[in-house]
């Protein structure tokens, strides 16, 4: 079943009985394991025992899996992130009911990790939980476009919802930070 209820102990058991790298599995766990201590903040439960919604669902699985394995087989060992857009209003449709933007286990992941962040006055939701996870574990330092960057790969990923006047867009930048001479 794609959509059912799996606890963080069945996630991962999966990543650790994977034919994955020790690299890539490191860095899925560690992400799923800040999702767990949010939830388990929010729930007033063991993260050992938290039920993921939303995240346990397969898509979230494989796309925070999928990260993991592009960083590690990339050879990246630096990600910089910039101040991530934060949206307002609610969020409707989520397993609890309706729930504040941005979502308590967003803020909670974001607080772990000393991430900037700044509103944006929209309505909507703009860094998931899985989003802010994989930042938080994943980033080594916060920062605007490094002054001297050599640009060698980009990627996008591309989200359903339409916003107006933004895209809903991921950019990844792969490349090599040049010293000043």
């Amino acid at each position: 079943n794609l959509l059912r209820l799996r606890t963080f102990k069945e996630i991962k058991s999966l990543i650790e009985g994977s034919v994955l790298t020790r690299g890539s599995k490191h860095k899925a766990l560690k992400t799923f394991e800040l999702l767990a201590e949010a939830e388990s903040s929010a729930h007033g439960i063991s993260s050992e025992t938290v039920h993921f919604h939303e995240v346990g669902a397969l898509d979230s699985i494989v796309d925070t899996v999928a990260v993991a394995v592009c960083l590690d087989y990339l050879g990246v060992n630096e990600v910089v992130v910039s101040a991530l857009p934060m949206g307002r209003g609610l969020i409707c449709g989520a397993a609890h009911g309706p729930l504040p933007c941005p979502a308590p286990a967003t803020v909670q992941c974001l607080c772990a990790a000393d991430l900037l962040t700044y509103a944006t006055q929209s309505d909507g939701e703009f860094v998931t939980p899985t989003g802010a996870s994989l930042v938080a574990t994943l980033k080594t330092s916060v920062g605007d476009w490094p002054r001297r960057f050599r640009q060698e790969r980009i990627g996008y990923g591309a989200g359903i919802n339409q916003w107006r006047g933004r895209p809903n867009l991921l950019r990844i930048v792969l490349g090599t930070v040049e010293e000043d001479k």
